[in-house]
C-alpha cells in the first residue's frame, strides 16, 4: 500500500528538519558575527515542538523553512564577500525558496542585502546604479529564472489544468478575505513559539533595530514579515492552516536569542565573579523556562508516535470487542468488525444525532467516530474577525467542553 513511499517521504522530511538546525547556525553566525548567538538560537530551533512535528510529517513545510534559511545564510555569504559564485548561490537558494511554495517573500531580504552591497561598492551615487545591475546580479538572476522556468515545462503544457487547480488554491485558502485573523498569531504565542520565548523574541527586535551592530540582520530577518502577515493574516485565511507559517519560527526564535545573549552580555561584561555567576544562572534560567513546555510536548510527540497509529488501534480493539448480536454505528472509512452477527448500520450526520442519548434513541449498542467528522465542530472560534477573534485570544476550552 505504498508504505514504504511514505516513509522515504519522511526521512526525506525528518533530514531537511535537522538541516534547519545547522542553517539556523550558519545565518545567525554570517547575520550577526556571534558564535553563542547562533549556538543558542540553533539550540531554540532545535527543541522547537512545532518544528519538531513538522520534521515528522511528510508536508513540504519543513522545505520551505530549510530554503528560507538558506537564502538568510547565503545573503550573509554574499555581505561579506560579493563574488559571482556567491550571487549564483544566493540567487539558486531563492528560486528553490519560491519553487517549493510558490512564496516571492525570499526576494525581499536579497534585495536589501545586495542594496547594501551595491552602496559599498559605488563609493559615490554616480557608481551606484552601475553596481546595482551588475554582471553578478544580472547573471544570477538569469540563472534562477532558467532554473524556475525548465522545471515548469510541463506546466506550460498543461496551463489550463494548472490554473484550475490554482483556481482551487486560491478558494480553499480564502483568497480575498481581507480580514485580519488573529488566531495565527495566538497559537505561536502559545504553543509554536511559546510565551516566555515570544516576550524575549519582541524584546530582542527592539534590541535589535535599536542595536548599530544588530540592525542590518534585523533588517534582513524581518523584511519577510510585512508580506507574509498580509497575504496569511489578512488577505488570506491561510494562516488558519498554521504549517503555512512555521517557516517565521526560526526567525523569531532568533530574536528571542538575541535578547537573551544581549542581557546576558550586558552582565557578563560587569567585572567580578558575582556578575559572572549572575549571567550564567540568567542564561540557564531563561533557556529553561523557554524550553520547558516546548520539551513536555517534543516527549508526548515521541511516546505517540512511536507506538502504532489511533487509526489501527482503533481497528484491532473494534474486531475484538465489537462482537456478537449488537447494532454498531459508523461510517464507511472508520473501523468495521468482521463478526457476520453484528448488524452495521451507517452513522447518521452530526446534526442529526451527536450526543449519547440519542445514539442511544437511535438504538446504538456501539459507535465509532473518527475526529475527522467533527473537527469542524470545534474550529469555529479560529476564523473569526479581529472583533471577535480578540475574545478568543485564550482557547476557548469552557465553550468547546460544551459541545
Amino acid at each position: 500500500n505504498w508504505i514504504n513511499a511514505l516513509y522515504w517521504g519522511r526521512y526525506i522530511t525528518a533530514l531537511f528538519g535537522a538541516g534547519v538546525i545547522f542553517l539556523t547556525f550558519k545565518a545567525v553566525q554570517t547575520l550577526f558575527n556571534n558564535k553563542l548567538l547562533a549556538i543558542l538560537s540553533a539550540l531554540f530551533v532545535a527543541v522547537n515542538y512545532r518544528l519538531i512535528l513538522s520534521s515528522h510529517i511528510g508536508f513540504i513545510d519543513m522545505y520551505n523553512v530549510f530554503f528560507l534559511l538558506a537564502v538568510f545564510w547565503s545573503i550573509g555569504t554574499l555581505l561579506r564577500k560579493p563574488t559571482l559564485k556567491n550571487y549564483l548561490m544566493t540567487w539558486m537558494f531563492i528560486a528553490l525558496s519560491f519553487l517549493t511554495k510558490y512564496q516571492v517573500y525570499a526576494l525581499f531580504p536579497f534585495l536589501i542585502g545586495h542594496f547594501v552591497i551595491s552602496w559599498r561598492l559605488a563609493g559615490d551615487r554616480s557608481r551606484f546604479l552601475r553596481c546595482l545591475f551588475s554582471k553578478e546580479v544580472v547573471l544570477g538572476g538569469f540563472a534562477s529564472l532558467t532554473i524556475v522556468l525548465i522545471s515548469h515545462i510541463h506546466y506550460f503544457l498543461q496551463w489550463q489544468k494548472v490554473l484550475e487547480l490554482h483556481k482551487y488554491e486560491a478558494l480553499k485558502y480564502g483568497f480575498g478575505a481581507q480580514t485580519f485573523n488573529i488566531y495565527p498569531i495566538s497559537y505561536f504565542y502559545h504553543i509554536g513559539i511559546g510565551e516566555v520565548l515570544s516576550l524575549f523574541a519582541l524584546t530582542g527586535i527592539v534590541i535589535g533595530l535599536i542595536s548599530v551592530r544588530y540592525r542590518l540582520g534585523t533588517m534582513l530577518l524581518l523584511s519577510v514579515m510585512p508580506f507574509t502577515i498580509y497575504i496569511y493574516l489578512y488577505y488570506s485565511q491561510g494562516g488558519f492552516f498554521t504549517r503555512n507559517l512555521i517557516f517565521i519560527i526560526p526567525i523569531f526564535l532568533i530574536f528571542a536569542g538575541l535578547a537573551i545573549y544581549h542581557f546576558f552580555d550586558i552582565i557578563w561584561r560587569k567585572k567580578g565573579f558575582f556578575w559572572k555567576t549572575i549571567a550564567i544562572v540568567f542564561i540557564f534560567v531563561a533557556g529553561f523556562f523557554g524550553l520547558k513546555d516546548h520539551i513536555k510536548n517534543d516527549l508526548v510527540l515521541e511516546k505517540i508516535y512511536s507506538q502504532k497509529s489511533v487509526a489501527l488501534q482503533a481497528y484491532e480493539w473494534t474486531e475484538k470487542n465489537i462482537t456478537g448480536d449488537v447494532v454498531f454505528a459508523t461510517y464507511d472509512h472508520n473501523p468495521t468488525t468482521k463478526d457476520k452477527k453484528v448488524r452495521v448500520t451507517p452513522l447518521p450526520y452530526l446534526d442529526k444525532v451527536f450526543s449519547y442519548r440519542e445514539m442511544k434513541q437511535e438504538g446504538y449498542d456501539f459507535a465509532v467516530l473518527d475526529m475527522v467528522d467533527i473537527q469542524g465542530d470545534f474550529l469555529w472560534w479560529m476564523k473569526q474577525s479581529l472583533e471577535f477573534g480578540i475574545k478568543f485570544w485564550n482557547k476557548p476550552n469552557d465553550l468547546l467542553s460544551q459541545s
